[in-house]
């Protein structure tokens, strides 16, 4: 008879021990425990998490700032907890009409590295209260090294922004951005203060929107965070394409 890896959903013989697609090892049972269902041990997953942050940078999420950088830290924490191996990136951005253009601030790190890096974050600048929100999402798309979507990778972006958005200058809509975000199996996450193209990028690419103020207090920023964390985890447990809504 077979069983199904609880780690990657493989098929393998009961008389075997070791999954042969993602390595996950099952316990054995012992004299001291013959008639009873052996106890399964849950290691990490083995899938590879590509994590993209995307942040705004202007002086309008200033006041937001240290909520942005607790979350990051509080979703790679839990995502270390039960993921081996994340490659973190972050890209910041801001008004390009006040030459603030997107930045690749880390590239395929590690997510401690990640951390390290966003604190170096400068929130400030910025003219109009519509900042180039679509202008960081579609650097994001292009410049992040997203993998091919398999049973054993998964991409993400945790996107944190404030106030609408100005036009790309590519010409590029929101719906456009959302395709390319269905057609790269990239699951994602907008923090934000809900503007219609929030709503308009995940009408065509999924994903969830988080709302949240420019001055959260610390008990909706450790909800958020965890809703997100779970949702993550959840999903890339499940291999799937669209987020996961997070559990209770």
């Amino acid at each position: 008879m077979n069983t199904n890896c609880p780690t990657c959903g493989q098929e393998v013989p009961e008389t075997e021990n070791l999954c042969s697609s993602c390595g996950f090892q099952f316990a054995t049972s012992t004299s001291s425990n013959i008639g009873t269902s052996p106890k399964v041990q849950r290691p990490k997953s083995h899938v590879k998490l590509v994590l993209a942050f995307l942040v705004d940078r202007t002086g309008s999420s200033k006041q937001f700032s240290s909520g942005i950088l607790s979350m990051m830290k509080g979703i790679v924490q839990e995502l270390k907890a039960k993921i081996n191996t994340i490659q973190t990136s972050i890209i910041t951005y801001g008004d390009e009409d006040e030459g603030q253009m997107p930045i690749l601030l880390t590239d395929n790190a590690t997510v401690d590295q990640a951390l390290q890096d966003a604190e170096m974050i400068d929130f400030n600048g910025g003219g109009d209260p519509s900042e180039s929100h679509l202008c960081g999402l579609e650097y994001a798309l292009k410049t992040i090294n997203w993998e091919p979507k398999s049973r054993m990778t998964c991409n993400v972006v945790v996107w944190f922004s404030t106030a609408d958005t100005k036009p790309t200058s590519s010409g590029r809509s929101p719906q456009d951005l959302g395709q390319e975000i269905d057609d790269k199996k990239i699951l994602h996450y907008s923090i934000c203060e809900p503007q219609p193209f929030h709503y308009d990028i995940t009408s065509e690419g999924g994903g969830l929107i988080f709302p949240i103020s420019n001055t959260p207090d610390s008990a909706d920023i450790s909800k958020i965070t965890d809703q997100v964390a779970k949702s993550i985890s959840s999903s890339v447990k499940d291999h799937k394409t669209k987020p996961m809504p997070p559990t209770p």
